[in-house]
């Protein structure tokens, strides 16, 4: 029965069938944004020797800021 209300409410509200499209494109919008993330991250693997020179690089800035 209360399933047949809220069909019979999201048919006849304006403002709550807005905001259910508004969810459903930001679900959309969010898992297109979490794959790219991951994407990302599988290509974030550095190679040993660019980690090392990212430490020394790092190191140097922090004694030239001192």
């Amino acid at each position: 029965m209360e399933r047949w209300g809220l069909r019979l409410h999201l048919w006849m509200c304006v403002n709550c069938r807005r905001f259910e499209r508004q969810i459903a494109l930001m679900r959309q919008a969010l898992r297109k944004l979490g794959r790219r993330v991951e994407a990302d991250a599988e290509g974030a693997d550095l190679a040993p020797e660019a980690r090392e020179r990212i430490r020394k690089a790092l190191a140097e800035r922090d004694d030239d800021a001192h």
